[in-house]
């Protein structure tokens, strides 16, 4: 999954055009590597601004705070944001000491329609990532995708 996300940050255009004050790229960029959910700035430059979140499957999330890789907990661990129609609209909530994300992504990509074909387990996504801290709230455009 990861070189299917890594590639995608790549092909990203446009560039991202603010200065963020909470969120900034994981220092662990391989936190979760697996099946999961990965999400970058859209326009992110690898290697110096990869991944601002990741998750594992139904598992926890990271995301960077303030310099600091920080875990957090799926309020809705059922929700995968494996998607099968483009434009399919999918949100993820997640919670950690006193930090709040909610992901907004709609699909860009899915697997094709092929019941013969078990190996594709990615879907492309692009929307927003919010952080809620205190007083303090940020919102991203981000691409990435979920899958294994």
């Amino acid at each position: 999954m990861w070189s299917v996300l890594i590639s995608l940050f790549f092909a990203a255009s446009v560039a991202w055009a603010g200065e963020s004050t909470l969120m900034g790229p994981l220092k662990n960029q391989k936190v979760a590597q697996g099946c999961g959910c990965g999400f970058a700035r859209t326009g992110a430059r690898p290697p110096l601004d990869y991944l601002i979140f990741a998750s594992k499957y139904q598992g926890p999330a990271w995301v960077n705070i303030r310099g600091q890789d920080t875990i957090l907990e799926p309020l809705d661990p059922n929700v995968l944001c494996m998607l099968e129609r483009l434009g399919d609209r999918c949100a993820m909530r997640f919670k950690g000491a006193g930090i709040n994300v909610v992901i907004d992504v709609r699909a860009t990509w899915v697997c094709p329609d092929d019941p013969d074909d078990e190996s594709c387990e990615v879907t492309k996504l692009e929307g927003n990532l919010t952080v809620t801290m205190g007083k303090a709230r940020e919102l991203q455009s981000v691409v990435g995708g979920c899958g294994c």
